[in-house]
């Protein structure tokens, strides 16, 4: 899908398998080369307002990765789509708006560097039309991010107070305020899908929005993994079955609770699951599947720049003959408008969200024979 509503007509970009693998190979250096010319800008004081260097340095190794999955796969609407919420969170932070068309130049002067500036001119033809889209980004970076709308009914009440318990870091009180409406399995899907999963988003879009910060955002995620914990025996009290699954975080990728909701769900339809965290190695991964010989794989991706990297874990493991009857699922935010390029891959089904998913794994063990 290489469209977005901010830009339905994109200009047709065509950058050469082969040079995207040269962008991809030269990113060490020309991020050493961004982060110095960027430290030497004079106008580095007044985009940082004080905020630590260590956020650019951080962004521009970002930025490396996701363009690189953009070249590699040819995802400009991913692009397109990406650019608004970059501006948005960058600036919630502190950033000033006139970093982004001075660092996009910098990255220019790099790509001509190290790839030459004839060679480089599909990718140096991109990065000139970010810059000339700069103020139109402005403008959708101004529009606040949709949150879902809440499912009326169970926990309606605690919405407010458990958001509140999130962001003071108490994690019994959150326990205190849902446990008496979890009594059988049933109202553990609905606590993880219709509150803890919508008040996730909540988080994100208000740090998004600059409105808290990320040490307030990582303490409310770590509270709402706390609360999962807390009714870890509760889903061991279903009869397992025979099917197994192993549900894991991509390679690099650090955000972890999509698929601990996942593992957890499975696990009360009866599923024996492995669930194996964030940033898992795909050496490791790929020996605990020919170990464990599960029916279903899931690999959870949140950021698009991670999306590469499970896809060549896919790769791996469809090369493996011995795992010809293995179905996986890749899934998570960085899937959402890119279905038709992860199914291209190896890929047997995508979801975003982790009732999606439990339905998916649960159609396909219907259809073995």
């Amino acid at each position: 899908m290489n469209s977005s509503p901010l830009f339905p007509e994109l200009p047709s970009f065509c950058v050469p398998p082969a040079l995207a693998r040269q962008f991809q190979a030269a990113g060490p250096a020309m991020v050493a080369v961004v982060n110095s010319r960027v430290q030497a800008h004079p106008g580095l004081p007044g985009w940082l307002g004080g905020r630590s260097y260590r956020m650019l340095e951080l962004n521009h190794e970002n930025h490396h990765a996701f363009m690189s999955t953009v070249f590699v796969f040819s995802q400009y609407g991913l692009l397109a789509r990406t650019l608004p919420w970059v501006y948005r969170s960058y600036m919630g932070q502190g950033l000033a708006r006139d970093y982004f068309p001075a660092a996009l130049r910098i990255w220019m002067d790099a790509v001509r560097e190290h790839l030459g500036d004839q060679t480089a001119t599909p990718i140096l033809e991109v990065y000139d039309w970010m810059i000339r889209s700069h103020e139109r980004l402005l403008d959708a970076a101004a529009t606040p991010p949709q949150e879902p709308a809440p499912v009326a009914g169970t926990w309606d009440d605690l919405r407010a107070p458990v958001l509140e318990a999130l962001f003071q870091g108490d994690a019994r009180r959150a326990l205190e305020l849902v446990s008496p409406k979890v009594r059988v399995p049933e109202d553990l899907v609905s606590l993880y899908i219709d509150l803890l999963q919508p008040l996730l988003v909540q988080v994100g879009n208000l740090w998004e929005a600059g409105r808290i910060s990320v040490a307030q955002e990582h303490l409310a995620s770590a509270v709402v993994g706390r609360v999962m914990a807390g009714f870890a025996t509760f889903r061991f009290t279903t009869a397992r079955q025979a099917r197994r699954a192993i549900v894991t975080s991509a390679p690099s990728e650090l955000h972890e609770i999509g698929a601990w909701m996942l593992a957890d769900l499975l696990e009360l339809g009866g599923w024996h699951v492995r669930y194996l965290g964030a940033n898992v190695p795909e050496n490791a991964l790929l020996d605990m599947i020919e170990e464990f010989r599960p029916e279903l794989v899931a690999i959870s991706v949140t950021m698009p720049y991670h999306l590469e990297r499970a896809l060549e874990l896919v790769r791996l493991a469809r090369a493996n003959p011995g795992l010809s009857g293995l179905r996986i699922m890749v899934g998570g935010m960085a899937t959402r408008n890119m279905e038709d390029l992860v199914l291209s891959q190896g890929v047997d089904g995508t979801a975003t969200e982790a009732a999606e998913a439990v339905a998916l794994a649960e159609a396909w063990m219907e259809q073995a024979p």
